[in-house]
């Protein structure tokens, strides 16, 4: 018996039972019925291509210009300057024809003359060995003894022979240290170098 004053107590798993039971029985109403009052929609299925994509750049979407050591910007022609350890090379941007024959890569013949403050060099490249070549790289090594040029053009291995003194191209570019008292070394022409230079 119960006094009057006492309160009676209830388990509540009773409870968690019940509402189970409610919660199980309204997810399988919304998954069975789902909702009335919204239209079902169909999303388009992926498609895939075989096909190759090409990335086109927007005009104004341009690389910053190359420069050269000290920050003046690069000659004409030059898309990349990489210097390192007394050496700076100049990359140039070459005719796209060369690209889709077989072609050498090859020291040209060239002349180095220093400016008349000694703190850069006037490099006067010429013809190598057919038509159609361009010059591909320029890379000028210092120390502090010699200042060593080397040019070099990628040459379309079936073309025409070229005229052996037919200026293919001039250009000045800057030394780390002026001349001075070193010696302007030229590598020896007519030298294939056994890489490709990147075109």
């Amino acid at each position: 018996m119960v006094d009057d004053g006492e309160q009676k107590s209830y388990g509540i798993w009773g409870f968690v039972v019940v509402f189970a039971v409610l919660g199980a029985i309204g997810l399988g109403a919304v998954l069975l019925i789902g909702n009335t009052t919204t239209e079902t929609v169909q999303l388009p299925q992926a498609s895939t291509t075989t096909e190759p994509t090409t990335t086109v750049l927007a005009p104004d979407a341009t690389t910053a210009p190359a420069t050269v050591p000290g920050g003046a910007p690069a000659p004409d022609g030059v898309r990349e300057v990489i210097s390192s350890d007394g050496a700076t090379s100049y990359a140039f941007t070459t005719p796209e024809e060369l690209s889709q024959v077989p072609v050498r890569t090859i020291v040209a013949p060239a002349l180095a003359v220093p400016t008349a403050d000694g703190s850069a060099l006037q490099v006067t490249v010429t013809c190598t060995a057919a038509v159609g070549e361009a010059l591909a790289q320029l890379s000028i090594t210092e120390d502090a003894t010699t200042v060593t040029v080397l040019p070099v053009v990628l040459a379309p291995a079936d073309a025409a022979p070229c005229v052996p003194t037919s200026v293919l191209r001039e250009i000045t570019v800057p030394l780390a240290a002026p001349v001075g008292g070193r010696q302007v070394l030229m590598v020896p022409a007519g030298t294939e170098v056994p890489t490709p230079v990147a075109r």
